[in-house]
């Protein structure tokens, strides 16, 4: 039988073997969860929560958001909203931008030498961007 040539015109291009494609996804998928850091809720560090004799427990997913409130070295008030630090006005404008209409409280985290005056501060921020249930993390006497 003889051999003949199939001519090929210019518009043919030639297929892809992508029988592999399949194992190379699932490689890439498995290093990348090999090697992904999961990011945990990150705190400030040294961070003392006032003491409490009446508690009420709170998971994670029973509020919408998380603020901190730091003592910094220089005797100013450091705010973290986020994992960032923030101003007041940075704060606001980050509660309203991200609303939970579920009705979840915000949480917030306060340093035992924060004074009650930069804590009133906070409070009236959050009044000012519609977040009117606030839970306050503290410690057992």
């Amino acid at each position: 039988m003889p051999k003949f040539k199939r001519k090929r015109s210019q518009n043919e291009q030639q297929e892809i073997n992508t029988a592999a494609l399949p194992d190379i996804v699932f490689m890439l998928l498995f290093f990348f969860m090999v090697v992904t850091v999961i990011r945990t809720e990150e705190t400030p560090e040294n961070l003392q929560l006032p003491k409490a004799v009446e508690l009420q427990n709170f998971n994670a997913d029973e509020y919408s958001h998380c603020i901190f409130l730091t003592a910094e070295e220089d005797g100013k008030m450091g705010v973290w909203f986020d994992n960032k630090l923030a101003t007041l006005e940075g704060l606001e404008r980050g509660l309203k931008d991200n609303r939970d209409e579920s009705g979840k409280p915000v949480l917030l985290k306060s340093d035992a030498t924060i004074s009650v005056s930069d804590i009133k501060k906070v409070q009236e921020t959050l009044v000012n961007a519609h977040a009117y249930k606030i839970a306050y993390a503290v410690e057992k006497k």
